[in-house]
């Protein structure tokens, strides 16, 4: 597994490292600390920048690598992704937006369309996750599931939980669904059944293989505002969601749900890549 984190040196790149190196640690594999600039003559900041960078490595980090690249920021991290054949791709966010609001531009669709890789976004306190919250939209629920897989299958810990939650709004339920399942909660639909029980009761038999405690939720209501809801309730260290099925660009231009998710969580968020780069065994 390779894991490359994007710094441009403020302060919430700071977090984005720490959870990057404890992520590599679990894995025990290489960090790669990267950095762009717009030009030649912005290299010596660029090392002050990876100077901090690295010294705000946890004590005891494993082997770590340094990178600069000259350009458009979001263009850089994509090809750097792509050449160094990168699993994940960290990011920090501050609260106002700051690196990510810049790869949300247009020349964003690079880093989010074009780029290899599955992302984590970080915001606030990052911590080596021990609660998980696994958002299963029903769409392409197998291919979220199995690339959380390949990238978590060693960085889960003992005793991380993982919970799959299922969103049932009121405005997007089919012409078929019962009063009863917008009340219910994942067992009775399970129990019964219903497409939702369906696709949570297949979610944790496929989570089950990574033996960890798993548990099926489901809310009723507006989707982002009950994943945030469920998030800060439950006090989940990793919101993980997945990448529209046209894409995850395409899907912030139209209905901009992961947007929303990401820009309104106060914790690090996962945007799973459908077609990721696979971990090497």
């Amino acid at each position: 597994m390779r894991i490359l984190i994007a710094t441009d040196g403020l302060p919430h790149s700071e977090q984005a490292v720490h959870l990057s190196a404890k992520l590599a640690e679990a894995a025990r594999v290489k960090l790669t600390i990267l950095t762009v600039v717009k030009r030649e003559s912005d290299l010596p900041n660029a090392n002050k920048i990876l100077e901090m960078a690295t010294a705000s490595l946890p004590e005891g980090t494993l082997e770590f690598q340094t990178r600069t690249r000259v350009g458009n920021m979001a263009e850089e991290i994509v090809h750097e992704a792509l050449e160094g054949m990168y699993n994940l791709v960290v990011i920090g966010m501050g609260f106002g937006g700051n690196l990510l609001q810049r790869l949300l531009l247009p020349s964003g669709e690079w880093v989010l369309e074009h780029g290899p890789s599955s992302v984590i976004v970080v915001k606030g306190q990052a911590v080596l996750p021990r609660r998980i919250l696994i958002c299963d939209s029903g769409v392409d629920s197998s291919t979220l599931l199995d690339q959380f897989k390949q990238l978590f299958s060693d960085l889960l810990l003992e005793d991380t939980h993982l919970t799959v939650l299922h969103v049932m709004s009121q405005i997007s339920a089919g012409p078929g669904v019962s009063g009863w399942q917008l009340r219910a909660d994942a067992d009775e639909l399970i129990e019964a059944s219903t497409p939702e029980g369906e696709i949570l009761d297949q979610d944790t038999k496929v989570l089950d293989e990574l033996e960890q405690d798993i548990e099926a939720k489901v809310r009723h209501g507006l989707v982002v505002d009950e994943i945030i809801a469920e998030a800060r309730g439950g006090e989940y260290d990793l919101i993980v969601i997945g990448e529209h099925q046209n894409g995850f660009w395409e899907r912030l231009v139209l209905d901009n749900l992961a947007h929303q998710i990401v820009t309104a969580a106060d914790r690090p968020v996962m945007i799973i890549k459908k077609q990721a780069i696979k971990v090497n065994p």
